[in-house]
């Protein structure tokens, strides 16, 4: 009976309800002493015909003869519950049957406490996913609200990355280079919109711009080419986005469709030489 307290049934405080008897038990004795007890036998005890009242005269005399065993889960200092076992007055129960049940116990008190912890952890899983689903719809709200003012001015608005991906066009950049946002963002820039006879110039500018070997020229022109084959020129006005560390992490350009301009201001002169 090592570990264990042996008493008698009589011996204990009635108050409280084991779940597992269905009569006032032991379990709370169990939780208040923090340690295991062995009883003998509960002939003659008297237990409740009904588990839930509190009317003495619903209690009778048990004639059942069987023993019990309890047992406290404890992990880290911490009861988790009780372990109650139930078997008949008289059986073998020496020694390494108590040491079984202590071990059991102990296995099953560090899986309770596992399974609180992994119940905690999907607990705060499931706020941080929350958080995390309630910052992607605000920042798709954001994007939306961004790409309606995009919308809206007469200039082509793009975001080149530094591998000279497209990942930002507006409407006008859209109807001017012949795509929809969605066939367009995701591009090469370089490979599919400049032309190709000043396309290794230009890409190696923009490389130099992302190793940050040379400073951003805020106003440029340059021919692109459309969907469609046709070269437009146009002036562009700069900017060099940058990672939080100071790298570069992409071009935001803003630039406006010259070519009419350009042809006017060419017959202009063509007609003040004649």
């Amino acid at each position: 009976l090592k570990h264990f307290e042996q008493v008698r049934a009589d011996e204990l405080d009635m108050e409280f309800s084991s779940p597992l008897l269905g009569f006032d038990g032991y379990a709370q004795q169990i939780v208040n002493g923090g340690k295991p007890i062995a009883i003998d036998s509960f002939q003659g005890v008297k237990v409740r015909k009904n588990a839930s009242s509190e009317n003495p005269a619903d209690w009778e005399e048990n004639n059942k003869s069987f023993a019990y065993i309890a047992l406290p889960l404890i992990t880290q200092g911490e009861i988790k519950g009780v372990l109650e076992v139930l078997y008949p007055s008289g059986a073998p129960v020496d020694s390494e049957w108590k040491a079984f049940f202590e071990t059991i116990s102990g296995q099953a008190a560090i899986a309770i406490h596992h399974a609180e912890l992994i119940r905690g952890l999907e607990e705060q899983v499931l706020i941080r996913t929350k958080e995390i689903e309630l910052q992607r719809n605000r920042l798709q709200q954001e994007k939306e609200k961004f790409q309606i003012y995009l919308d809206v001015v007469d200039v082509i608005i793009v975001v080149i990355d530094t591998q000279g991906t497209i990942r930002l066009i507006n409407k006008k950049g859209c109807e001017l280079l012949g795509y929809t946002e969605q066939e367009l963002i995701g591009r090469n820039w370089f490979e599919h919109f400049i032309p190709e006879n000043i396309r290794e110039k230009i890409r190696g500018v923009f490389a130099m711009l992302m190793e940050g070997k040379m400073e951003m020229a805020g106003y440029a022109e340059n021919l692109i080419v459309t969907g469609n084959g046709e070269e437009r020129m146009i002036a562009w006005n700069n900017v060099l986005l940058k990672n939080p560390d100071g790298s570069p992490s992409a071009t935001l350009s803003s630039g406006n469709d010259i070519t009419e301009r350009n042809q006017m201001e060419h017959e202009k002169k063509k007609l003040e030489k004649q």
